[in-house]
């Protein structure tokens, strides 16, 4: 009796262990997607900036936004429609300090979506070499 509550002890954590490997295999995958797709759009970013704007580059966004809307969260999507909305061109256009704003939040938004950030919008900055 003894080796047969072994064996289904070990049977069953077995079975939890391969069940518990698969979600972490799945969380880890989801992260990755994750990671790819913001540094795709943050790298497609400069397409949206008057300096160096190509339609390639903001199609390569508008590619990368697609895709994460299968893994991002519901704050990042929320945040990338917001600073989409600030750059495009409309009647009254928004000013450098909105968009800046809403570029600032949308990096913040995907940072707190993959980890744990102290970081506010007053820590961000906008780098351009010169």
């Amino acid at each position: 009796m003894d080796n047969g509550v072994a064996i289904i002890i070990a049977a069953t954590i077995a079975v939890l262990g391969y069940i518990v490997k698969g979600k972490i295999d799945i969380k880890v995958r989801q992260r990755q997607q994750k990671e790819e797709r913001y540094i795709g759009m943050l790298t497609a970013m400069r397409g949206f900036y008057a300096h160096s704007q190509t339609p390639e580059d903001k199609q390569k966004f508008v590619n990368e936004l697609n895709q994460a809307y299968l893994y991002a969260s519901d704050d990042v999507i929320r945040t990338v429609n917001n600073f989409l909305h600030m750059v495009k061109v409309k009647p009254v256009p928004s000013t450098e300090e909105e968009r800046k704003s809403a570029l600032a939040n949308l990096v913040l938004a995907m940072r707190k979506d993959l980890r744990k950030t102290k970081l506010v919008e007053s820590d961000f900055e906008t780098w351009i070499p010169t």
